[in-house]
């Protein structure tokens, strides 16, 4: 099963004792299950689905926004430098963030993500 990294709500609807998942950022994305579990598993297949829907139909795809850990694992083929000077850092402070894992700063993530996907470049 593949792992995204999309913000996913989960929410009881007591009217049909179900839990449903939803993602804010990708509207319409949902699912439910009768466990959270079964829930979250089910919001993965969606999320396929609507990615793939999307991709196929639409230039308005939202791209997941990343965090720290998703750069981390990514930095080995990133320019950090470069992503540095996207985010308006010094590159040893992005490295130093990288290296401690430090969240980023409220904004940080969206500018990362907007920028990187003028270059068509997402970070999952």
């Amino acid at each position: 099963m593949k792992a995204y990294h999309y913000q996913i709500q989960l929410d009881w609807d007591s009217d049909d004792e179900i839990w449903v998942a939803t993602v804010p950022v990708l509207p319409g994305c949902s699912a439910h299950g009768e466990t959270q579990e079964e829930a979250l598993r089910e919001i993965n297949e969606a999320i396929t689905c609507y990615l793939e829907a999307e991709l196929g139909v639409s230039a308005s795809f939202i791209p997941p926004t990343p965090d720290i850990s998703t750069l981390k694992k990514a930095s080995k083929v990133l320019n950090k430098t470069e992503v540095a000077r996207l985010l308006g850092m010094e590159p040893r402070t992005l490295n130093a963030r990288i290296r401690n894992g430090t969240p980023f700063r409220a904004g940080e993530a969206e500018k990362l993500r907007d920028e990187l996907a003028k270059h068509a470049v997402v970070l999952v």
